[in-house]
């Protein structure tokens, strides 16, 4: 019964990445063969999961075919993710022979054998987001290698490092990576526990000071105080940890994107508090 169902999940995953991807020539049964392969051991229920979210069929098609050097393959990740960067690494690097370079480093990390970096991507619908950030990550490593910038300069790009850590709102990230960013922030946020949930919401959106938390749950400041710092520090990790999971990519990467979350963390989490639903945030019981 597993193989069966592990078979039809690659037929849908051939129906989605064929009809997204039509210039890739590849037979269903080597396709059915490489996906046999590749989700050796993992449960279907799990991978029809993950591959459900974004374009996940699709793109494990796409993945597959690329790691097998099929016709069509490498033209079309090219034509459909990598071109796509460009603009978010001109903002970084400007110069136009820069961004070539950067876009060459990005292909060869992800592609070129023997250790392409796409064969441990772990396909969860947001290839183009993992994607931004190896090129963010690539351009400002190249960035900072080029001898003619002066001190000035250093300090222009270490700011635009800041500023992209410090904002997963911000335009380089993209919209995959916002949805992916509030989706993990919304599952955080139902795990806190209801005083520590209520106290930060109260804080961020309704601008209430210690004191009235305290009242309000009927505690000493200082432990209303222990709490906020918690359900911080809480959140913190939980959203790390599910960008890392979700997005395939190791903590340094993710921590040149997000930073340290504390700098702007008030700002960054009452936006993305306001868009929760009241009934997801809860209220203390």
């Amino acid at each position: 019964m597993t193989s069966t169902a592990h078979a039809e999940l690659s037929d849908a995953c051939y129906a989605s990445g064929h009809e997204l991807f039509p210039r890739i020539a590849w037979s269903r049964p080597d396709f059915r063969r490489e996906c046999l392969n590749r989700w050796a051991g993992q449960p279907v229920e799990d991978l029809d999961s993950r591959l459900a979210l974004g374009r996940g069929r699709a793109e494990e098609y796409l993945v597959l075919a690329c790691l097998t050097s099929q016709p069509g393959a490498i033209e079309t990740f090219d034509s459909e993710y990598v071109v796509a960067l460009k603009p978010r690494v001109r903002r970084i690097c400007p110069h136009p022979d820069a961004i070539d370079d950067v876009l060459q480093i990005v292909r060869e990390k992800v592609l070129s054998p023997p250790a392409p970096s796409l064969l441990l991507y772990e396909n969860r619908g947001h290839l183009g987001a993992w994607l931004t950030i190896i090129a963010v990550r690539t351009a400002l490593d190249v960035t900072r290698r080029q001898p003619r910038l002066h001190q000035g300069q250093h300090a222009e790009l270490d700011e635009k490092l800041m500023t992209l850590a410090t904002s997963p709102e911000s335009q380089y990230l993209g919209q995959e990576l916002r949805a992916a960013f509030r989706q993990a922030l919304r599952e955080a946020v139902q795990r806190l526990p209801p005083k520590q949930r209520f106290a930060l919401k109260m804080q961020l959106i309704g601008g209430w000071s210690i004191d009235q938390i305290g009242r309000a749950l009927s505690t000493h400041r200082a432990t209303a105080a222990r709490w906020l710092v918690s359900a911080r520090e809480q959140l913190e990790q939980d959203v790390r940890a599910a960008l890392v999971a979700r997005l395939g990519v190791d903590e340094s990467e993710m921590s040149c994107l997000l930073g340290q979350m504390h700098s702007q963390l008030d700002v960054r989490f009452s936006q993305l508090f306001r868009t929760i639903e009241q009934s997801s945030l809860g209220v203390v019981g």
